[in-house]
C-alpha cells in the first residue's frame, strides 16, 4: 500500500506551501465490495478459524489519513476515539467495511 503520493507547491507570491496527498483505494474497495457480495446473509459474524475474530473491514492508509484529518484518528491509543472513528465508518463509509452488518455497537458492552 505504499501508492499514497505527496506533492508540495509552494507560491512566492503569498508565500504560502500547499500539499496534495493522492492514493489509490481501488484495490481496497473492490476486495470489500467482493467480500460483501459474497457474505451469507445468515451467520454474519460466524466466527472463523480458532481466534474466534471476524475481519469486518479493510482499509487503505491513505483513508485513516483523510479521516484524521476529518477527525477522526483510527490509530489513537484511546478506545474511546477509536470507537468514534469506527462509528463514523460504520454510518457513513460503509464501503470500507467487507460487511454488511453493523459489528460495532454505539454503546459500550458492560457486564455486571
Amino acid at each position: 500500500m505504499n501508492d499514497i503520493h505527496e506533492s508540495k507547491h509552494f507560491n512566492q507570491k503569498t508565500g504560502v506551501m500547499t500539499s496534495k496527498v493522492t492514493y489509490d483505494n481501488s484495490d481496497v474497495l473492490a476486495s470489500n465490495k467482493e467480500a460483501r457480495d459474497n457474505e451469507s446473509k445468515r451467520n454474519k459474524f460466524r466466527h472463523q478459524g480458532n481466534s474466534g475474530l471476524v475481519h469486518v473491514g479493510k482499509i487503505h492508509l491513505g483513508d485513516i489519513a483523510r479521516l484524521k484529518t476529518l477527525g477522526y484518528d483510527l490509530m489513537s491509543p484511546d478506545p474511546a476515539e477509536q470507537r468514534k472513528a469506527l462509528l463514523y465508518i460504520q454510518a457513513q463509509e460503509p464501503f470500507l467495511l467487507k460487511t454488511t452488518a453493523k459489528p460495532f455497537a454505539k454503546k459500550k458492552q458492560t457486564w455486571v
